[in-house]
Protein backbone atom coordinates (compact mmCIF):
# COMPACT_ATOMS: atom_id res chain seq x y z
CA UNK A 1 0.00 0.00 0.00
CA UNK A 2 1.52 3.41 -0.67
CA UNK A 3 0.64 6.63 1.29
CA UNK A 4 0.80 10.22 -0.18
CA UNK A 5 3.89 11.91 2.40
CA UNK A 6 1.60 14.94 2.17
CA UNK A 7 -0.80 13.05 4.38
CA UNK A 8 1.66 12.16 7.20
CA UNK A 9 1.90 14.44 10.52
CA UNK A 10 4.09 12.45 12.28
CA UNK A 11 5.62 9.01 12.71
CA UNK A 12 6.37 6.75 16.32
CA UNK A 13 7.49 3.70 16.97
CA UNK A 14 5.05 1.56 18.93
CA UNK A 15 7.07 -1.68 19.80
CA UNK A 16 9.90 -3.19 19.63
CA UNK A 17 13.45 -1.56 20.71
CA UNK A 18 14.12 2.12 19.90
CA UNK A 19 17.03 2.24 17.27
CA UNK A 20 19.36 5.13 18.81
CA UNK A 21 22.76 4.17 17.31
CA UNK A 22 22.95 3.44 13.40
CA UNK A 23 26.34 3.26 12.18
CA UNK A 24 26.57 3.48 8.51
CA UNK A 25 28.46 0.33 6.87
CA UNK A 26 31.89 0.70 5.71
CA UNK A 27 32.17 0.99 1.87
CA UNK A 28 34.22 -1.55 -0.14
CA UNK A 29 36.93 0.61 -1.36
CA UNK A 30 38.03 -2.02 -3.67
CA UNK A 31 34.91 -2.62 -4.93
CA UNK A 32 34.24 1.42 -5.60
CA UNK A 33 37.41 1.45 -7.77
CA UNK A 34 36.46 -1.10 -9.69
CA UNK A 35 33.41 0.20 -10.61
CA UNK A 36 34.65 3.48 -11.20
CA UNK A 37 37.54 1.64 -13.50
CA UNK A 38 34.75 -0.17 -15.37
CA UNK A 39 32.72 3.24 -15.51
CA UNK A 40 35.70 4.97 -17.00
CA UNK A 41 36.74 2.31 -19.51
CA UNK A 42 33.37 2.14 -20.76
CA UNK A 43 32.70 6.21 -21.28
CA UNK A 44 36.14 5.60 -23.47
CA UNK A 45 34.48 2.96 -25.16
CA UNK A 46 31.80 5.08 -25.73
CA UNK A 47 34.23 8.23 -26.83
CA UNK A 48 35.85 6.26 -29.27
CA UNK A 49 32.88 5.50 -31.01
CA UNK A 50 32.37 9.28 -31.90
CA UNK A 51 34.25 10.65 -35.09
CA UNK A 52 33.67 14.84 -35.34
CA UNK A 53 34.88 14.74 -39.14
CA UNK A 54 31.52 13.25 -40.51
CA UNK A 55 28.29 14.77 -40.64
CA UNK A 56 25.24 13.35 -38.13
CA UNK A 57 24.06 11.01 -40.94
CA UNK A 58 27.40 9.25 -41.17
CA UNK A 59 27.78 8.88 -37.55
CA UNK A 60 24.20 7.41 -37.78
CA UNK A 61 25.17 5.08 -40.09
CA UNK A 62 27.79 3.60 -37.43
CA UNK A 63 25.85 3.78 -34.57
CA UNK A 64 23.41 1.14 -36.71
CA UNK A 65 26.47 -1.06 -38.02
CA UNK A 66 27.83 -0.87 -34.07
CA UNK A 67 24.85 -2.15 -32.58
CA UNK A 68 24.62 -5.39 -33.44
CA UNK A 69 29.07 -5.54 -34.83
CA UNK A 70 31.52 -4.35 -33.16
CA UNK A 71 33.27 -1.80 -35.25
CA UNK A 72 35.41 1.13 -35.42
CA UNK A 73 37.05 4.65 -37.00
CA UNK A 74 39.53 4.64 -38.99
CA UNK A 75 40.20 8.02 -40.03
CA UNK A 76 36.85 8.62 -42.10
CA UNK A 77 36.46 4.37 -43.19
CA UNK A 78 34.31 2.27 -40.61
CA UNK A 79 36.37 -0.82 -39.95
CA UNK A 80 33.62 -3.67 -39.32
CA UNK A 81 34.76 -6.90 -37.48
CA UNK A 82 38.43 -5.96 -38.81
CA UNK A 83 37.73 -7.41 -42.14
CA UNK A 84 34.88 -5.07 -43.85
CA UNK A 85 35.93 -1.64 -44.56
CA UNK A 86 32.82 0.78 -45.69
CA UNK A 87 34.74 4.61 -47.14
CA UNK A 88 32.37 7.53 -47.72
CA UNK A 89 29.61 8.06 -48.73
CA UNK A 90 29.07 5.28 -46.65
CA UNK A 91 26.75 3.42 -49.43
CA UNK A 92 26.22 -0.44 -49.78
CA UNK A 93 28.29 -0.41 -52.83
CA UNK A 94 31.41 1.07 -50.79
CA UNK A 95 31.77 -1.60 -48.53
CA UNK A 96 34.60 -4.01 -48.80
CA UNK A 97 36.06 -7.15 -47.72
CA UNK A 98 36.51 -10.97 -48.09
CA UNK A 99 33.51 -12.25 -45.60
CA UNK A 100 30.59 -12.41 -48.19
CA UNK A 101 27.99 -13.01 -45.72
CA UNK A 102 29.08 -10.32 -43.22
CA UNK A 103 29.41 -7.86 -46.47
CA UNK A 104 25.88 -8.65 -46.83
CA UNK A 105 24.62 -8.27 -43.88
CA UNK A 106 26.66 -4.52 -43.10
CA UNK A 107 24.89 -3.55 -46.59
CA UNK A 108 21.80 -4.26 -45.60
CA UNK A 109 22.13 -2.33 -42.29
CA UNK A 110 23.55 0.15 -44.49
CA UNK A 111 20.41 0.11 -47.09
CA UNK A 112 17.86 0.12 -44.04
CA UNK A 113 19.93 2.71 -42.65
CA UNK A 114 19.54 5.23 -45.41
CA UNK A 115 16.55 4.55 -46.22
CA UNK A 116 15.07 5.24 -42.38
CA UNK A 117 17.08 8.78 -43.06
CA UNK A 118 15.58 9.54 -46.64
CA UNK A 119 12.13 9.30 -45.07
CA UNK A 120 12.15 11.77 -42.10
Amino acid sequence: MMINSRCIKGISILGGEAISNLEPTPLNMDRVKQRYAKAVNKAKEEAAKINKNVSQEDQSIFNAISKTLPCAWDDRNIIVLDTITITPPYTPDDCSGDNIYMLQRVQKVIGHERAKGFQK
